[in-house]
Protein backbone atom coordinates (compact mmCIF):
# COMPACT_ATOMS: atom_id res chain seq x y z
CA UNK A 1 0.00 0.00 0.00
CA UNK A 2 1.21 3.50 -0.85
CA UNK A 3 -0.42 6.87 -1.21
CA UNK A 4 0.09 10.45 -0.10
CA UNK A 5 0.81 11.55 3.46
CA UNK A 6 0.88 15.05 4.97
CA UNK A 7 3.27 15.23 7.94
CA UNK A 8 3.47 18.21 10.29
CA UNK A 9 6.74 19.07 12.02
CA UNK A 10 8.56 17.21 9.26
CA UNK A 11 11.86 19.09 9.43
CA UNK A 12 13.43 17.25 12.39
CA UNK A 13 13.28 14.29 14.75
CA UNK A 14 10.39 11.91 14.24
CA UNK A 15 9.01 14.07 11.42
CA UNK A 16 12.07 13.81 9.18
CA UNK A 17 12.47 10.12 10.09
CA UNK A 18 8.87 9.42 9.07
CA UNK A 19 9.36 11.38 5.86
CA UNK A 20 12.32 9.17 4.95
CA UNK A 21 10.51 5.92 5.75
CA UNK A 22 7.41 6.87 3.75
CA UNK A 23 9.57 7.88 0.78
CA UNK A 24 11.43 4.57 0.98
CA UNK A 25 8.07 2.82 0.60
CA UNK A 26 7.14 4.80 -2.54
CA UNK A 27 4.73 7.20 -0.86
CA UNK A 28 4.24 10.81 -1.85
CA UNK A 29 5.03 13.07 1.10
CA UNK A 30 3.85 16.61 1.79
CA UNK A 31 6.33 17.62 4.49
CA UNK A 32 5.13 20.61 6.50
CA UNK A 33 7.60 22.74 8.44
CA UNK A 34 7.52 26.06 10.25
CA UNK A 35 10.61 27.37 8.40
CA UNK A 36 11.04 25.52 5.08
CA UNK A 37 13.93 27.80 4.06
CA UNK A 38 16.09 26.43 6.89
CA UNK A 39 14.97 22.80 6.59
CA UNK A 40 18.25 21.57 5.11
CA UNK A 41 17.48 17.85 5.47
CA UNK A 42 14.13 18.23 3.73
CA UNK A 43 15.70 20.21 0.90
CA UNK A 44 18.31 17.51 0.40
CA UNK A 45 15.60 14.85 0.29
CA UNK A 46 13.64 16.92 -2.20
CA UNK A 47 16.60 16.81 -4.58
CA UNK A 48 16.46 13.01 -4.41
CA UNK A 49 12.67 12.80 -4.73
CA UNK A 50 11.56 15.91 -6.65
CA UNK A 51 8.30 14.33 -7.81
CA UNK A 52 7.33 12.66 -4.54
CA UNK A 53 8.32 15.20 -1.88
CA UNK A 54 6.68 18.59 -1.51
CA UNK A 55 7.68 20.97 1.27
CA UNK A 56 4.82 23.03 2.71
CA UNK A 57 5.08 26.00 5.05
CA UNK A 58 3.06 25.41 8.22
CA UNK A 59 3.11 27.44 11.41
CA UNK A 60 0.42 26.22 13.80
CA UNK A 61 0.48 29.65 15.47
CA UNK A 62 -0.56 31.22 12.15
CA UNK A 63 -3.88 29.65 11.37
CA UNK A 64 -4.02 30.73 7.72
CA UNK A 65 -0.98 28.55 6.97
CA UNK A 66 -2.92 25.44 8.04
CA UNK A 67 -5.41 25.68 5.17
CA UNK A 68 -2.62 26.71 2.80
CA UNK A 69 -0.56 23.63 3.70
CA UNK A 70 -3.53 21.30 3.15
CA UNK A 71 -4.43 22.95 -0.16
CA UNK A 72 -0.78 22.93 -1.28
CA UNK A 73 -0.48 19.19 -0.64
CA UNK A 74 -3.69 18.47 -2.57
CA UNK A 75 -2.62 20.72 -5.44
CA UNK A 76 0.71 18.91 -5.73
CA UNK A 77 -0.49 15.31 -5.48
CA UNK A 78 -4.22 15.40 -6.22
CA UNK A 79 -5.12 13.63 -3.00
CA UNK A 80 -3.98 13.26 0.60
CA UNK A 81 -4.70 9.86 2.13
CA UNK A 82 -3.09 10.19 5.56
CA UNK A 83 -2.57 13.13 7.93
CA UNK A 84 0.19 12.75 10.53
CA UNK A 85 -0.06 15.32 13.33
CA UNK A 86 3.53 15.16 14.55
CA UNK A 87 4.36 18.80 15.35
CA UNK A 88 4.52 19.67 19.04
CA UNK A 89 6.80 20.34 21.98
CA UNK A 90 6.95 19.95 25.74
CA UNK A 91 7.19 22.48 28.55
CA UNK A 92 9.02 21.21 31.63
CA UNK A 93 8.45 24.04 34.07
CA UNK A 94 6.60 24.18 37.41
CA UNK A 95 3.11 25.57 36.91
CA UNK A 96 3.73 28.40 39.38
CA UNK A 97 6.55 29.66 37.16
CA UNK A 98 4.54 29.43 33.94
CA UNK A 99 2.63 32.33 32.49
CA UNK A 100 -0.79 31.33 31.21
CA UNK A 101 0.25 32.51 27.76
CA UNK A 102 2.89 29.75 27.78
CA UNK A 103 0.28 27.19 28.83
CA UNK A 104 -1.99 28.42 26.04
CA UNK A 105 0.82 28.01 23.50
CA UNK A 106 1.46 24.48 24.77
CA UNK A 107 -2.16 23.56 24.08
CA UNK A 108 -2.13 25.43 20.77
CA UNK A 109 0.75 23.25 19.56
CA UNK A 110 -0.28 19.90 21.04
CA UNK A 111 -4.08 20.01 21.01
CA UNK A 112 -5.64 22.90 19.11
CA UNK A 113 -3.12 22.66 16.26
CA UNK A 114 -3.99 19.01 15.51
CA UNK A 115 -7.68 19.87 15.83
CA UNK A 116 -7.32 22.67 13.29
CA UNK A 117 -5.36 20.43 10.92
CA UNK A 118 -8.09 17.79 11.12
CA UNK A 119 -10.89 20.30 10.57
CA UNK A 120 -9.03 21.70 7.56
CA UNK A 121 -8.55 18.31 5.89
CA UNK A 122 -11.87 16.62 6.70
CA UNK A 123 -13.79 18.11 3.73
CA UNK A 124 -11.15 16.56 1.46
CA UNK A 125 -11.22 13.25 3.33
CA UNK A 126 -14.99 13.06 2.82
CA UNK A 127 -14.33 12.79 -0.93
CA UNK A 128 -12.05 9.74 -0.56
CA UNK A 129 -12.81 6.67 -2.69
CA UNK A 130 -14.58 3.91 -0.78
CA UNK A 131 -11.70 1.55 -1.53
CA UNK A 132 -9.17 3.80 0.22
CA UNK A 133 -10.38 5.04 3.64
CA UNK A 134 -8.30 8.02 4.81
CA UNK A 135 -6.48 8.02 8.14
CA UNK A 136 -5.59 10.56 10.80
CA UNK A 137 -2.55 9.73 12.95
CA UNK A 138 -1.91 11.80 16.06
CA UNK A 139 1.48 11.57 17.77
CA UNK A 140 0.93 11.36 21.51
CA UNK A 141 3.26 10.38 24.36
CA UNK A 142 3.50 8.09 27.35
CA UNK A 143 3.16 11.40 29.21
CA UNK A 144 -0.47 11.35 28.12
CA UNK A 145 -0.95 8.39 30.45
CA UNK A 146 1.19 9.35 33.45
CA UNK A 147 1.93 12.58 35.24
CA UNK A 148 5.57 13.68 35.09
CA UNK A 149 7.37 16.15 37.36
CA UNK A 150 7.62 19.66 35.89
CA UNK A 151 5.29 18.61 33.06
CA UNK A 152 1.84 19.60 34.27
CA UNK A 153 1.05 21.61 31.13
CA UNK A 154 2.67 19.10 28.75
CA UNK A 155 1.06 15.98 30.22
CA UNK A 156 -2.30 17.75 30.34
CA UNK A 157 -2.01 18.56 26.62
CA UNK A 158 -1.08 14.99 25.68
CA UNK A 159 -3.83 13.57 27.89
CA UNK A 160 -6.26 15.87 26.10
CA UNK A 161 -4.98 14.69 22.71
CA UNK A 162 -5.46 11.06 23.76
CA UNK A 163 -9.10 11.43 24.72
CA UNK A 164 -9.83 13.79 21.84
CA UNK A 165 -8.56 11.09 19.45
CA UNK A 166 -10.50 8.37 21.22
CA UNK A 167 -13.72 10.35 20.94
CA UNK A 168 -13.12 11.55 17.38
CA UNK A 169 -12.79 8.00 16.06
CA UNK A 170 -16.45 7.35 16.92
CA UNK A 171 -17.62 10.40 15.00
CA UNK A 172 -15.57 9.65 11.89
CA UNK A 173 -16.34 5.92 11.84
CA UNK A 174 -19.93 6.83 10.91
CA UNK A 175 -18.95 7.68 7.33
CA UNK A 176 -18.61 5.47 4.28
CA UNK A 177 -15.74 5.05 3.87
CA UNK A 178 -14.92 5.55 7.55
CA UNK A 179 -12.13 7.96 8.38
CA UNK A 180 -9.80 6.04 10.66
CA UNK A 181 -8.20 7.71 13.68
CA UNK A 182 -4.93 6.32 15.03
CA UNK A 183 -2.63 7.36 17.88
CA UNK A 184 1.09 6.56 18.01
CA UNK A 185 2.36 6.63 21.59
CA UNK A 186 6.14 6.90 22.11
CA UNK A 187 6.70 5.64 25.64
CA UNK A 188 10.02 7.14 26.71
CA UNK A 189 12.60 9.57 25.36
CA UNK A 190 13.52 9.80 21.69
CA UNK A 191 17.01 10.39 20.31
CA UNK A 192 17.73 12.66 17.33
CA UNK A 193 15.10 15.20 18.33
CA UNK A 194 15.29 18.78 19.56
CA UNK A 195 12.54 18.10 22.09
CA UNK A 196 14.49 18.65 25.31
CA UNK A 197 16.64 21.45 23.90
CA UNK A 198 13.49 23.29 22.86
CA UNK A 199 12.08 22.82 26.33
CA UNK A 200 15.34 23.91 27.97
CA UNK A 201 15.31 27.13 25.94
CA UNK A 202 11.98 28.00 27.55
CA UNK A 203 13.10 27.55 31.15
CA UNK A 204 12.43 30.68 33.20
CA UNK A 205 14.98 32.37 35.42
CA UNK A 206 13.66 31.35 38.84
CA UNK A 207 15.61 34.12 40.56
CA UNK A 208 13.54 36.71 38.67
CA UNK A 209 10.18 35.25 39.63
CA UNK A 210 7.92 37.77 41.32
CA UNK A 211 5.68 37.22 44.34
CA UNK A 212 7.91 34.45 45.69
CA UNK A 213 10.05 34.28 48.78
CA UNK A 214 13.69 33.33 48.45
CA UNK A 215 12.88 30.04 50.17
CA UNK A 216 10.29 29.14 47.53
CA UNK A 217 12.68 30.09 44.74
CA UNK A 218 15.47 27.96 46.17
CA UNK A 219 13.12 25.01 46.60
CA UNK A 220 12.13 25.20 42.93
CA UNK A 221 15.73 25.59 41.77
CA UNK A 222 16.86 22.57 43.75
CA UNK A 223 13.90 20.45 42.67
CA UNK A 224 14.29 21.35 38.99
CA UNK A 225 17.99 20.47 39.09
CA UNK A 226 17.17 17.07 40.59
CA UNK A 227 14.44 16.32 38.06
CA UNK A 228 16.58 17.28 35.06
CA UNK A 229 19.40 15.13 36.41
CA UNK A 230 16.97 12.21 36.54
CA UNK A 231 15.76 12.98 33.02
CA UNK A 232 19.37 12.93 31.83
CA UNK A 233 19.89 9.47 33.31
CA UNK A 234 16.71 8.26 31.60
CA UNK A 235 18.08 9.38 28.23
CA UNK A 236 20.44 6.39 28.25
CA UNK A 237 17.44 4.24 27.28
CA UNK A 238 16.06 6.57 24.60
CA UNK A 239 14.55 4.99 21.51
CA UNK A 240 15.60 6.03 18.01
CA UNK A 241 13.38 8.40 16.05
CA UNK A 242 13.10 5.82 13.27
CA UNK A 243 11.46 3.38 15.71
CA UNK A 244 8.62 5.84 16.15
CA UNK A 245 8.56 6.55 12.41
CA UNK A 246 8.13 2.85 11.66
CA UNK A 247 5.11 2.69 13.96
CA UNK A 248 3.62 5.71 12.21
CA UNK A 249 3.98 3.95 8.87
CA UNK A 250 2.44 0.81 10.37
CA UNK A 251 -0.54 2.85 11.59
CA UNK A 252 -0.88 4.33 8.10
CA UNK A 253 -0.78 1.02 6.25
CA UNK A 254 -2.01 -1.91 8.34
CA UNK A 255 -5.33 -3.68 7.85
CA UNK A 256 -6.65 -3.05 11.35
CA UNK A 257 -9.35 -0.39 11.03
CA UNK A 258 -10.53 -0.80 14.63
CA UNK A 259 -7.11 -0.42 16.20
CA UNK A 260 -6.61 2.96 17.86
CA UNK A 261 -3.22 2.98 19.60
CA UNK A 262 0.30 1.96 18.58
CA UNK A 263 2.70 2.00 21.51
CA UNK A 264 6.46 2.11 20.97
CA UNK A 265 9.30 2.06 23.49
CA UNK A 266 13.02 1.28 23.51
CA UNK A 267 13.47 -2.21 22.11
CA UNK A 268 9.72 -2.47 21.58
CA UNK A 269 9.08 -2.94 25.30
CA UNK A 270 6.62 -0.91 27.38
CA UNK A 271 7.97 1.04 30.33
CA UNK A 272 7.41 -0.20 33.86
CA UNK A 273 5.22 2.84 34.43
CA UNK A 274 2.97 2.19 31.44
CA UNK A 275 2.77 -1.52 32.27
CA UNK A 276 1.60 -0.67 35.78
CA UNK A 277 -0.95 1.83 34.44
CA UNK A 278 -2.52 -0.96 32.38
CA UNK A 279 -2.05 -3.71 34.97
CA UNK A 280 -5.65 -3.77 36.19
CA UNK A 281 -6.77 -5.56 39.35
CA UNK A 282 -4.33 -7.84 41.14
CA UNK A 283 -6.85 -9.26 43.60
CA UNK A 284 -10.46 -10.31 43.19
CA UNK A 285 -11.75 -7.61 45.51
CA UNK A 286 -9.57 -4.82 44.08
CA UNK A 287 -11.37 -1.52 43.75
CA UNK A 288 -10.38 1.37 41.43
CA UNK A 289 -8.82 3.17 44.41
CA UNK A 290 -6.59 0.15 45.08
CA UNK A 291 -5.43 -0.08 41.46
CA UNK A 292 -4.72 3.65 41.26
CA UNK A 293 -2.96 3.63 44.61
CA UNK A 294 -0.50 0.98 43.44
CA UNK A 295 0.18 2.92 40.26
CA UNK A 296 0.83 6.15 42.16
CA UNK A 297 3.25 4.41 44.53
CA UNK A 298 5.20 2.92 41.62
CA UNK A 299 5.11 6.27 39.81
CA UNK A 300 6.61 8.01 42.84
CA UNK A 301 9.40 5.44 43.06
CA UNK A 302 10.26 5.46 39.35
CA UNK A 303 10.11 9.18 38.67
CA UNK A 304 12.24 10.03 41.67
CA UNK A 305 14.73 7.29 40.81
CA UNK A 306 15.32 8.35 37.23
CA UNK A 307 14.50 5.17 35.31
CA UNK A 308 11.48 4.29 33.21
CA UNK A 309 12.61 1.01 31.65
Amino acid sequence: MSGTVLITGANAGVGIAATKVFLSKSWNVAAAARNPDTAADLKQLQKQFPERLSIQKLDLDKHDTIQEAVEGAIAKFGRVDVLVNNAGYGLFVPLELLGMDAVQKQFEANVFGPMRMIKAILPHFHTAPKTYPPRIINLSSGAGWSGFPLASAYTASKGALELFSESLRFELAAFNPPIQVKVVVPDGGISQTNFMSTSASMLPDVSKASNMTDEVKETYKSYMATVFKNFASMSATNMEAVEVANRIVEAATDDKPDRLRYFVGPGGKPSVLLSKRFAGPEKEDDMPDDIDGRFIRVSNQILSGGTLH
